[in-house]
């Protein structure tokens, strides 16, 4: 308690009491005494006194859970505990309850009770209402008399809130239904898709061994799976086949061993959008994009140009380049095609054989420089055969050292051959003779030692060497003829010209080499100009020259190889789904091409380990390769490949364009209340564009503004029923959110309040029907703060002490 003053200047009045004592100086000092105390009573009165004070106060919050998904034993203890517990509660505590889901029959012993939703126990509002409601200067408990189960998980804010005001909540557990079999969730795992599988699975709630699920789409039964058994989530997982587009709806049947009937279905309302459009550009396969669409299936609408041939490649959402020559593919269409996928996110998927990528004449192309593989042009040179023969002249005039430097030189020629190769030495010394017959030049041994042998002597006569070697050489199978003459230029004369342009125009080539320091022979000069050869002239050993006598070539490998080929894939899950990565069959022919880095590669060949699909993003848009004909002969061992549609699809979908390529959006219901959040991905993306279906017509949907790339619209809805809303502006992407028609009997487990961990968090007790009755406690705040104002007082005070006064000065008189 505090005493303040509210108006404290009137306290310098009491300077005048001094003055009264002055002025009454005939007065008894008893009497100065009472009336400066009139006097101080008067002057306390106009300062206004008051006095500060707290009244302590109580607030229970009790949040009851009525609702049917508790069986009747437990309504009843639950609704006995709590009328136990506002009985032993002080009178001065505040009352409050919170029903859920039902009616508490004795109301009048609360001071307020708030009913929630009749079909819902959404224990995070009670929770929120509870701290609402909770003064921050009042000591305040909550009490959560519930099974835990709640339609929505919601509480986080709130259970936080009571924790950090230290709010005690107390928790008394009901016991739930037992043995209930329901399905309490409809999920699936990607968008739905016209003829396109996909992924789902029902949350299955009290299965007792194995069930029957049956799924149905528009009432139409499409599964039934037998025995089934939930997994650890609870999960029973199913893949479903759209039959037609758009807002369709899906249910899931349960049958087993149960004991409570009326809840075993579950339906949902989901968008179905229509197939992706494909464009095939092709000329291979007549037909291709007919044959292709029936292969991947009718989750894509495959189609070919037109007979004007011009198309928008943006309004596809994957275009196919299948074995199609760049001479067909003009850099023009390349640069549209690439514009549309920076724009509008077009897929593009690559595939062919001959035709495509190096082979078909893309190097340096616009779309080459987009692929995620680069292409490989192997060379092979070759080195063609020869066949040499070395007329060297051992007559006299070449004496010992011009027929060693004869020697050197022809060693240098046959070192020029391969083992493939052909070799003959004729020698003249004025007649002819096969030093060495013409063999292959693998046997360098004997032609060594038969160029050993040579010695000079003799006349010199070249032309029946010549004729002699042209002869021998009339026989040999080789790319090249070569015949090469060592002499020192003392040759008689004769017709040579017309046998070295005779032996030309067959093929055979004659080259002179003079040997000895003569610098120049005309007539040998005229013998390599006939015969189509060289003339070389060696003065000495320490000037060799470097004889030529073919001249070796390379040629460009075909990168398209053929033959059976097996392959290694890689096993991530999100590139194959269902399929077995291990099933795929050895291809029959490739492209080969190398990976670029950060591409990935989910199927290689596995000699070489050539990408034979590889993929990378692009800017918004993937571009995808398949370096093999998806309809051709490289693909042939696949024809009889279960999974090989599957594959394909799969490959397509991955590639095409998301539908949420440029904004993504996400649907919420709360109640009577629907949001719309659009989250552009890029900064230049285009703006959110939205409809819904109200009554029978389609309006547009308003977006606001939130945050950079986040747009919120917002709209009030009945709570039963269903929104539907179309984004994009092609029908993309379709959207649906509706209210469950059982929400309280198809609680999932997912959503279940722990009470025990509840209690424990913020400091309260929990009490289980095996455990001892909880005991109430209370937040330490203090009440509110009274004030109390003295200045009455004070002035009763001063008129008491007045009629004391007169009563003092008249009592002689008064007693007479």
């Amino acid at each position: 308690m505090t005493i303040s003053l509210l108006k404290p200047m009137f306290l310098l009045l009491a300077l005048a009491i001094p003055f009264l004592w002055w002025r009454a100086k005939s007065l008894a000092t008893s009497q100065k005494w009472i009336r400066s105390l009139v006097f101080a009573f008067l002057i306390l009165a106009l300062a206004n006194p008051v006095v500060k004070t707290r009244e302590p106060h109580e607030h229970l919050i009790v949040i009851l859970d009525q609702s049917a998904s508790l069986p009747q034993e437990s309504l009843v203890h639950g609704g006995d505990r709590l009328r136990t517990i506002l009985a032993q509660a002080k009178g001065t505590t505040k009352k409050t309850i919170i029903v859920l889901g039902g009616r508490f029959s004795d109301a009048s012993l609360a001071d307020e009770v708030i009913y929630l939703n009749d079909k819902e126990s959404d224990l995070g509002a009670a929770l929120d209402i509870a701290a609402f409601k909770l003064q921050t200067d009042v000591a305040g408990s909550v009490l959560v008399i519930s099974d835990g189960e709640s339609t929505k998980a919601n509480w986080g804010d709130a259970v936080l809130e009571l924790s950090q005001r230290h709010i005690p909540v107390h928790c008394i557990e009901l016991k739930s239904r037992q043995g209930d079999l329901y399905p309490s969730r409809l999920k699936f795992s990607t968008e739905l898709r016209v003829g396109q599988p996909c992924a789902g699975f029902a949350e299955v709630v009290g299965a007792r061994g194995g069930v029957e699920l049956t799924i149905a789409e528009e009432g139409k039964i499409v599964q039934t799976l037998k025995n089934q058994v939930p997994d650890a989530q609870g999960r029973i997982h199913f893949v479903v086949e759209p039959k037609e587009a758009g807002f369709r709806k899906f249910t899931v049947s349960l049958v087993g061993n149960d004991d409570v009937d009326g809840n075993n279905s579950l339906s949902q309302l989901m968008a179905v959008n229509d197939p992706k459009k494909v464009l095939y550009l092709g000329s291979r396969v007549l037909g291709g994009a007919q044959a292709l669409g029936e292969l991947v299936g009718p989750g894509f609408e495959v189609s070919a140009p037109g007979p004007q041939g011009a198309v928008s490649f943006a309004h596809f959402d994957l275009v196919v380049v299948d074995d199609l020559p760049a001479a067909r593919f003009t850099e023009v269409q390349q640069e549209r095609l690439l514009e549309a996928a920076r724009t509008a996110g077009t897929g593009i998927l690559v595939s062919g054989g001959p035709a495509s990528f190096g082979p078909g004449g893309y190097q340096s192309s616009p779309l080459s420089d987009v692929l995620p593989v680069r292409f490989l042009q192997k060379e092979e040179k070759k080195d063609p055969s020869t066949s040499l023969v070395i007329i060297i002249d051992t007559s006299g005039s070449m004496g010992r050292t011009r027929v060693q430097l004869a020697k050197e030189v022809a060693r240098l020629a046959m070192r020029r051959l391969l083992p493939h190769d052909k070799v003959g030495i004729v020698e003249f010394y004025g007649a002819k003779r096969w030093a060495a017959p013409l063999q292959p030049a693998s046997n360098a041994i004997e032609i060594q030692r038969a160029l050993n042998r040579l010695q000079a002597g003799g006349g010199t006569v070249i032309m029946p060497a010549i004729e002699e070697a042209y002869y021998g050489l009339q026989n040999v199978n080789t790319r090249y003829k070569h015949v090469l003459v060592l002499t020192d230029g003392g040759v008689e004369s004769g017709a040579f010209e017309p046998l070295i342009r005779k032996m030309a125009e067959r093929g055979v080539n004659t080259s002179t080499v003079l040997l000895g320091p003569r610098a120049h022979n005309d007539f040998l000069v005229n013998l390599s100009q006939w015969g189509k050869g060289r003339f070389y002239a060696v003065p000495n050993r320490f000037n060799l020259p470097e004889i030529l006598l073919k001249q070796p070539t390379s040629s460009r490998l075909p990168a398209y190889r053929q033959g059976s080929f097996a392959v290694k894939a890689d096993g991530r899950a999100y590139w194959w789904g269902d399929i077995d990565p291990e099933s795929v069959p050895p291809v029959s022919g490739f492209v080969e091409l190398k990976l670029r880095p950060g591409a990935e590669a989910p199927l290689r060949v596995a000699q070489g380990e050539s990408p034979l699909v590889a993929t990378w993003m692009t800017g918004r848009s993937r571009v995808t390769i398949l370096s093999t004909e998806p309809l051709g002969p490289g693909t042939a061992s696949w024809k009889n490949w279960a999974g090989y549609g599957q594959f394909l699809a799969h490959l397509f979908s991955r590639t095409a364009r998301p539908s949420h390529n440029a904004v993504t959006y996400e649907l919420a219901r709360d109640g009577n209340r629907v949001t719309v959040m659009a989250k552009q991905i890029l900064p230049d993306g285009a703006a959110p564009k939205a409809r819904y279906l109200e009554g029978s017509s389609w309006k547009p949907l308003v977006f606001h503004e939130r945050a950079s790339g986040l747009r919120v619209a917002e709209l009030a809805w009945k709570n039963s029923d269903e929104f539907r809303v179309i984004t994009g502006s092609s029908h993309r992407l379709l959207l649906a959110k509706g209210e469950k028609d059982d929400v309280e009997l198809q609680v999932s487990p997912t959503e279940r309040l722990d009470l025990a961990l509840l209690a424990s968090d913020c400091g309260g007790q929990f009490e289980s029907t095996a455990a001892a009755p909880i005991s109430l406690t209370y937040s330490e705040a203090q009440g509110p703060w009274g004030l109390q104002f003295l200045a009455p007082w004070c002035f009763l005070l001063a008129l008491l002490t007045y009629i004391f006064d007169v009563f003092n000065r008249r009592r002689d008189r008064l007693l007479r």
